[in-house]
């Protein structure tokens, strides 16, 4: 039994190791004969680029932080626990780079790192993650849907019919099976793992999946007991995801490049189904590999796209490492000061 633990363990840490590297690469096969004819317009382009736009980038990152931050500030005061709301975004920064830095574990360990030194235990800091990502998944597929709903003419001209209506399909497809398994407290879900385990020989520990599921419908039961804390969560995790949209519409601005915000939604959207597909999400390269190779694909400029995805992972990810050392910092001396009285 534990050779197959470790077996599995094993392939993890490989396919962890070799899919940024096939994005990656698949991402230069596509882009490079695009972009060896247009290479000679970047230095034009980046002279001409419009600099005051960085500017409204930047403030849009900003915002990001303040919605995230208030978001688990938000989901706190439902649990009746308190904290300083400056102190929620300056965890929330760290948080974001911890999650780029240490892909699917690295937000929620720094998460209850410094809560912890609020003295906000384990259980509420799970609550607060676990509602943030499920909000998040919400505000993810409903934008998703609309934005694949109206989808702009020159999006569908690009695309193949039969691809679009396929994915279309699946989306809402994934969106309907989920709600079903998870009905009636995931009954559906563990008869399932139960028959995949029987058939194929496949261990699955559903005492764990059962917990987990209890700990969702709990969640949900919190989040439903304060409803108007719950909408303005919501509301905070929505403006969120636009955020970052709406940086990425910059992000092309910049350039001088201006397609319809409905069309870089469904980049965005594709980008980051693509770059969660490597398990490594946030790892350099990836996210600028996964979007470049969407855009591409979807008939932007090669160069216009590369461009692109550097500024936007440049402003959300680079350009958050001085503003998370600055929060450390502030931090550490504010629990410094509360430990001494």
């Amino acid at each position: 039994m534990e050779s197959k633990k470790e077996s599995r363990n094993t392939l993890l840490k490989y396919l962890r190791r070799t899919l940024p590297f096939i994005l990656v690469a698949a991402a230069f096969f596509v882009i490079y004969p695009h972009f060896r004819k247009e290479w000679p317009s970047i230095a034009g382009m980046l002279l001409e680029a419009d600099k005051p736009l960085l500017f409204i980038l930047l403030l849009s990152q900003s915002a990001i932080y303040l919605f995230d931050g208030t978001l688990s500030y938000t989901l706190l005061s439902i649990l009746e626990r308190r904290v300083k709301w400056i102190q929620a975004i300056r965890i929330a920064i760290l948080s974001a780079i911890s999650g780029k830095l240490l892909p699917v574990v690295g937000n929620t360990i720094t998460t209850y790192f410094f809560y912890k030194k609020l003295n906000i235990k384990l259980r509420e800091v799970l609550f607060v993650v676990f509602s943030w990502n499920i909000l998040y998944t919400a505000n993810f597929m409903f934008f998703f849907g609309i934005a694949l709903f109206f989808a702009p003419p020159d999006f569908l001209k690009i695309v193949h019919a039969f691809g679009f209506w396929t994915s279309v399909s699946i989306f809402f497809g994934i969106v309907l099976s989920m709600f079903l398994l998870l009905r009636n407290k995931g009954k559906s879900l563990i008869r399932l793992a139960r028959y995949f385990s029987d058939v194929f020989n496949i261990r699955v520990d559903t005492e764990n999946l059962k917990k987990f599921i209890d700990d969702f419908y709990e969640d949900i039961r919190v989040l439903r007991s304060k409803k108007p804390l719950a909408a303005r969560a919501l509301l905070l995790s929505g403006l969120y995801y636009l955020s970052n949209i709406l940086i990425l519409y910059f992000s092309f601005a910049v350039f001088h490049y201006h397609p319809s915000f409905v069309s870089v939604a469904l980049g965005f959207n594709f980008s980051t189904i693509l770059a969660l597909a490597t398990l490594v999400p946030e790892v350099p390269g990836v996210t600028e590999a996964s979007m470049s190779l969407v855009f591409v694909a979807l008939g932007y400029p090669a160069h216009i796209a590369v461009l692109t995805s550097i500024l936007y992972r440049l402003v959300s990810y680079w350009v958050l490492l001085p503003l998370g050392a600055h929060s450390y910092y502030k931090l550490n001396r504010e629990y410094g000061d509360k430990k001494r009285k």
